[in-house]
């Protein structure tokens, strides 16, 4: 990928409609709009995590719905793999700055210990397809 390609952030001030809704409990989740997803720590948010956020709002755009990021409050592995050595690179407040100037409308931080003992498939079913109406995950 030659960097002219890159994804490259809303430049100046963040209007009063680009305002992004940061919802920390899924039972807030209310959207209408059908929506895609990207999931994951976006911790940086490096190049990779760019085009996934720059796919993840084309596909909203294509669904006439909209672009959600699902994050978590702390680093998945620090439970599910037991390492409490894992530190974030960037803290969580810079990171949603950034994320915001990607131009997605809502972020979804969801604590993993609510969710660790659910099954992958109840977790895709119960929470991404019936309580946020995901249509495509990115």
């Amino acid at each position: 990928m030659t960097r002219s390609n890159w994804f490259c952030p809303k430049s100046g001030n963040i209007t009063e409609q680009e305002k992004m809704k940061i919802i920390r409990n899924i039972k807030d989740f209310r959207m209408k709009a059908p929506v895609a997803v990207t999931i994951g720590m976006f911790d940086g948010v490096h190049a990779g995590h760019q085009i996934l956020i720059k796919k993840t709002i084309e596909k909203a755009k294509e669904i006439n719905g909209k672009a959600v990021l699902v994050t978590f409050s702390e680093h998945p592995d620090k439970m599910l793999v037991k390492n409490p050595e894992i530190r974030l690179i960037k803290n969580t407040e810079f990171n949603m700055k950034l994320i915001k100037r990607y131009g997605i409308s809502t972020v979804v931080v969801l604590d993993i210990r609510k969710f660790a003992d659910m099954r992958p498939e109840d977790f895709v079913n119960k929470i991404l397809v019936k309580k946020m109406r995901m249509k495509y995950i990115i």
